[in-house]
């Protein structure tokens, strides 16, 4: 080996003098979850690009960390803020108070075109969340007359809001 092999700085000395300084650079600059993953990065881009003084890197790591840590942050701002898995799990929440009013308002005004057994039904069905199986018990009828009064609810609502000109949401 060749004293100069020997004593000129290689890849594996810079990354072991340097990985800890980039890291604290993520760290100190906002990218503290992200910091290996920053470094790391840092660390494959010196190794592959030719030309970079092994002896000195500090500077031109410290410049491609920044530039990493500015990549993520934008990254971070073009997507939708991630949510926790227990968010997927919670009842959505409405904030406007209007929409819920107006939507029982149509609701009570839409059991108003069916015939008490319908409403009766459809209320069963719908507000207590019963299968027809269970209305069918409950009220003591076969199953297939909970459908059929289902069915000609519906549509007796339908009719009647449409009479009234009023749209349902696309």
């Amino acid at each position: 080996m060749s004293e100069v092999a020997a004593s000129s700085p290689s890849f594996e000395d810079a990354y072991q003098q340097h990985f800890n300084n980039v890291a604290g650079y993520a760290v100190n600059h906002g990218a503290a979850q992200a910091c290996e993953d920053i470094a790391q990065e840092a660390m494959w881009r010196l190794y592959k690009t030719e030309g970079v003084d092994y002896d000195r890197p500090g500077p031109w790591l410290a410049t491609v960390a920044g530039h990493l840590i500015i990549d993520r942050w934008r990254a971070m701002q073009a997507r939708p803020k991630e949510l926790p898995p227990d968010a997927m799990r919670e009842e959505p929440t409405t904030s406007n108070d209007t929409e819920l009013v107006l939507t029982r308002m149509l609701v009570e005004q839409a059991l108003g075109f069916m015939s008490d057994k319908q409403r009766q039904v459809i209320e069963l069905l719908y507000m207590q969340d019963r299968t027809a199986k269970e209305v069918a018990e409950m009220l003591s009828i076969p199953a297939s007359s909970v459908r059929t009064r289902h069915f000609y609810g519906l549509r007796a609502a339908h009719a009647g809001l449409k009479a009234l000109d009023v749209h349902s949401p696309e």
